[in-house]
Protein backbone atom coordinates (compact mmCIF):
# COMPACT_ATOMS: atom_id res chain seq x y z
CA UNK A 1 0.00 0.00 0.00
CA UNK A 2 2.89 2.36 0.77
CA UNK A 3 4.38 1.72 -2.68
CA UNK A 4 1.04 2.52 -4.28
CA UNK A 5 0.85 5.80 -2.37
CA UNK A 6 4.42 6.71 -3.30
CA UNK A 7 3.68 5.96 -6.96
CA UNK A 8 0.58 8.17 -6.92
CA UNK A 9 2.49 11.01 -5.30
CA UNK A 10 5.27 10.70 -7.89
CA UNK A 11 2.70 10.69 -10.70
CA UNK A 12 1.03 13.82 -9.34
CA UNK A 13 4.34 15.64 -8.93
CA UNK A 14 5.26 14.70 -12.50
CA UNK A 15 1.95 16.15 -13.72
CA UNK A 16 2.51 19.39 -11.79
CA UNK A 17 6.07 19.68 -13.09
CA UNK A 18 4.83 19.16 -16.65
CA UNK A 19 2.29 21.93 -16.15
CA UNK A 20 4.99 24.32 -14.92
CA UNK A 21 7.18 23.40 -17.91
CA UNK A 22 4.25 24.07 -20.24
CA UNK A 23 3.81 27.52 -18.69
CA UNK A 24 7.54 28.14 -19.14
CA UNK A 25 7.22 27.48 -22.88
CA UNK A 26 4.27 29.88 -23.18
CA UNK A 27 5.70 32.79 -21.21
CA UNK A 28 7.56 35.50 -23.12
CA UNK A 29 9.28 37.12 -20.16
CA UNK A 30 12.71 35.71 -19.36
CA UNK A 31 12.24 36.79 -15.74
CA UNK A 32 8.96 34.90 -15.37
CA UNK A 33 10.44 31.88 -17.16
CA UNK A 34 13.35 31.86 -14.71
CA UNK A 35 10.99 32.07 -11.73
CA UNK A 36 8.91 29.19 -13.09
CA UNK A 37 12.15 27.22 -13.42
CA UNK A 38 12.82 27.79 -9.73
CA UNK A 39 9.27 26.68 -8.90
CA UNK A 40 9.77 23.50 -10.93
CA UNK A 41 13.03 22.74 -9.14
CA UNK A 42 11.41 23.21 -5.76
CA UNK A 43 8.55 20.90 -6.69
CA UNK A 44 10.99 18.20 -7.79
CA UNK A 45 13.35 18.49 -4.80
CA UNK A 46 11.44 16.39 -2.22
CA UNK A 47 10.92 13.39 -4.53
CA UNK A 48 14.61 13.48 -5.58
CA UNK A 49 15.65 13.55 -1.93
CA UNK A 50 13.29 10.69 -1.15
CA UNK A 51 14.71 8.61 -4.00
CA UNK A 52 18.28 9.26 -2.85
CA UNK A 53 17.47 8.25 0.72
CA UNK A 54 15.90 4.97 -0.32
CA UNK A 55 18.52 4.26 -3.00
CA UNK A 56 21.31 4.47 -0.42
CA UNK A 57 19.45 2.26 2.04
CA UNK A 58 19.74 4.77 4.86
CA UNK A 59 16.04 5.31 5.49
CA UNK A 60 16.24 3.32 8.72
CA UNK A 61 18.60 5.98 10.13
CA UNK A 62 16.13 8.82 9.73
CA UNK A 63 14.91 10.22 13.01
CA UNK A 64 11.81 12.40 13.05
CA UNK A 65 12.45 15.90 14.27
CA UNK A 66 10.23 18.12 16.39
CA UNK A 67 6.99 19.28 14.86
Amino acid sequence: MLRKLQHRIKTNITAITSLVQSWMRQVRSDEVRAELGVVGERIEAPPRTHEQIYATGTSDRLVPGPL
